[in-house]
């Protein structure tokens, strides 16, 4: 009974911790990843929101604009990269790495961040098994020098995902060196 109430007590405070959580739909399909701490792909409000910082790219007038977050060690970086089309707070395409120098160009948020968390648990260092456990088999591979590179790809125009990004494509894909989860990029295709 006790439980019970502690849990009650909890919902609406989980219900309100991130606005982000509402946009995720719980009938995406299994190989969909659309967020990373609680920055949500094609969702204007949580990059306006995510760590109480704006997210916005260093430079909107480039090529590609782009702005990139470190963790608090500065061993992990998550790039986010803006729709070229728009207004520039629209995320389309999230990346999280390993920093491999000690000196890397990025914004640390104020709130102690360990790792930079998909919005289905996936993290750098998992093994691939338990990447593919999470997001299933039906996936892509390649080779590309040291490391194996899985592939999730969604391009049916007829996907209710599809349609509701206005996109022609999502992908996921993971890069494993030594079986070990060392880079993750997931996003929209745009024309």
């Amino acid at each position: 009974m006790r439980v019970h109430h502690l849990f009650a007590l909890c919902l609406p405070v989980l219900a309100t911790a991130s606005p982000a959580m509402a946009v995720v739909d719980s009938n995406l399909p299994r190989q969909v990843d659309l967020m990373v701490m609680g920055i949500v792909l094609d969702h204007t409000e949580s990059s306006q929101n995510a760590f109480g910082i704006q997210l916005k790219p260093d430079d909107p007038d480039a090529i590609r604009p782009r702005m990139a977050l470190c963790n608090h060690d500065k061993d992990e970086r998550l790039l986010l990269d803006f729709y070229e089309r728009d207004t520039a707070t629209i995320i389309s395409e999230m990346r999280v790495e390993e920093v491999r120098t000690k000196y890397v160009e990025c914004l640390v948020p104020p709130q102690h961040i360990d790792h930079f968390d998909s919005g289905k648990g996936i993290h750098l260092g998992m093994s691939r098994k338990e990447v593919t456990d999470i997001l299933g088999r039906g996936y892509h591979e390649s080779t590309q020098r040291d490391e194996v590179v899985i592939f999730y790809r969604i391009d049916d125009r007829d996907s209710a995902l599809l349609q509701r990004h206005n996109a022609p494509a999502y992908y996921g894909q993971y890069h494993f060196r030594d079986n070990r989860l060392v880079r993750y990029d997931i996003g929209f295709e745009f024309p």
